[in-house]
Parts: structure tokens; sequence; C-alpha cells
């Protein structure tokens, strides 16, 4: 690859959600909430669309850069986290493959995700 890969997912970022329990009778069980898991799917078909299907093996750098309308939005890490798994079996295997990262937000009538990622050497 050369240069930075771009992913833009359009509209406003959403943070991963802590996992929410169900019972059913004496059955237990744990999903992820709605919300986020929508933009988990934005994400990887973003993802999809933009690498054209390829898939990174390697050690990879991620820059994701948040842009919100307002000054409402919650902890970056969660965002990331979100970002990460919704790339994650599309863009590359595992979120383990990434060796550096960073997150930053700005304000903007666009609301939006841009991620640009990277393959790096193990070096």
């Amino acid at each position: 690859m050369v240069g930075p890969l771009k992913i833009v997912i359009p509209g406003r970022p959403v943070p991963k959600e802590r996992p929410r329990l169900s019972a059913a009778g004496r059955k237990m069980y744990i999903y992820t909430p709605q919300e986020t898991s929508k933009f988990e799917k934005q994400v990887a078909l973003a993802a999809l669309t933009a690498a054209n299907g390829k898939v990174l093996f390697g050690d990879i750098a991620i820059s994701i850069k948040l842009y919100f309308s307002d000054k409402r939005f919650g902890d970056l890490d969660n965002y990331a986290k979100s970002i990460l798994d919704g790339l994650q079996g599309t863009l590359f295997e595992n979120d383990k493959q990434v060796a550096r990262m960073s997150v930053e937000r700005y304000i903007d009538k666009n609301e939006r995700a841009e991620v640009y990622v990277e393959e790096v050497s193990d070096e």
C-alpha cells in the first residue's frame, strides 16, 4: 500500500457502549447495544469499500479524526474501540496488529470519522 488508506464514516461517531445483559428463562445473554453494533457495521462497510477488500496482516499505524457538530462527546478511547472493532475482521485480522494509534477530536458542522491506516515495518 502506498501512503495511508483513508476511510470516511459519515455521520456522528458512536462510542463503544458497555455490553448489555438479557435474561431468557434461566439463561443470561450478553449483547452489544444496537447503536454500537450499527456503527461498527457502518465502519466495516466503509473499510471494505475504501480498501477494495484488501486485508492487512502485519503491524499497522492508525490515526482517527473525529468531527462533532457540538461539544457533546464521550471519551476518545471509546470511539477508538468502536472503530477498531468495526475494522477487525474486515481491514485487518485482529486489533492487536495496531502498533501505533492517535485519536483526535474536532468541531465541524459535517459530523464524521476519518480513519487513516497504513502498514508499518516490524523494525
